[in-house]
Formats: structure tokens, C-alpha cells, sequence
């Protein structure tokens, strides 16, 4: 008797989601972590703000930088 190859998806079946506890990964490097933390170390977690304060001030300027450019267009069109 012939057995069929599996076939890779990505998607579980019911029996493999339960061999996986259930957990969820740092949003820095991804690496699995428990349900109640937010970052796997100091370091991810000093990473991310960071990170975050440097995409805030960056929406800052650009805005900053858009509304300059409205306002010359504004006093200087004729």
C-alpha cells in the first residue's frame, strides 16, 4: 500500500496546533515569547522605542516641512 507525501501548507491541522503552546513573538526579532510579556528582553524593548521615537519625530518634520511649503506657496503666489 501507497502512502501519500504530505503536503506542506500554512496551515495547521488541529492535532499539530495543539503539540504548539500557546505564545506570541517579539515584535522586534520574532523570537516566541509567553502570552503575558511584550518584549523577549531589555534590549528589543529599547529597540523599539527607539525605533518608535524616530518614526514620530520623522512624521513630525515631514509634516512640519509640507505645511512650510503650503504656507510660502500661499503668501508668494500671485
Amino acid at each position: 500500500m501507497e502512502t501519500k507525501p504530505k503536503l506542506l501548507t500554512k496551515y495547521a491541522t488541529s492535532q499539530e496546533q495543539q503539540r504548539v503552546p500557546k505564545h506570541k513573538h517579539c515584535p522586534v526579532c520574532g523570537t516566541p515569547i509567553e502570552i503575558t510579556k511584550e518584549f523577549c528582553s531589555d534590549k528589543c524593548r529599547t529597540e523599539h522605542k527607539r525605533y518608535s521615537r524616530g518614526k514620530v519625530r520623522n512624521m513630525v518634520l515631514i509634516t512640519a516641512g509640507v505645511l512650510a511649503i503650503y504656507v510660502l506657496i500661499l503668501l508668494f503666489w500671485k
